[in-house]
């Protein structure tokens, strides 16, 4: 058997095993330098005017105001995840058990699993008892 057979015996199969060699070669270079190698491809998502609610006991009656009333939140959410709104966002201070009022309080956040919380801005706000 000659060289130009060995080269061109299968060649077909040759090329097709190369071509695979080179996408496991990127699949696993990728891996190696993500962080996590099973993540996906992640999409930002800014809602500017995202609602403000505050947590409180039902027995507190008083009228109170937030300032601000509303957030700008960014996150992170996967490219394949389509049915994500704006409204899976929750986010609340919590007032409850709580008489002092003076200080500023922190705006937690409550998202999905998959969605990860990129920034929000402020991360504190006041309330004022409304008399």
């Amino acid at each position: 058997m000659g060289r130009r057979d060995l080269i061109f015996n299968n060649l077909a199969w040759k090329i097709t095993s190369f071509f695979l060699a080179v996408i496991v070669w990127f699949v696993v270079q990728r891996s190696v330098n993500s962080d996590d190698p099973w993540q996906t491809l992640m999409v930002n998502r800014h809602f500017a005017t995202h609602e403000l609610s505050v947590m409180r006991d039902v027995t507190d009656k008083r009228s109170i105001r937030v300032n601000p009333a509303q957030v700008d939140i960014t996150v992170s959410v996967p490219a394949i995840n389509r049915t994500f709104t704006e409204s899976d966002i929750q986010t609340y201070i919590d007032f409850s058990n709580n008489q002092n009022i003076q200080r500023p309080f922190r705006i937690r956040v409550f998202l999905p699993s998959d969605v990860k919380l990129i920034s929000i801005k402020p991360e504190q706000a006041f309330i004022e008892v409304i008399d």
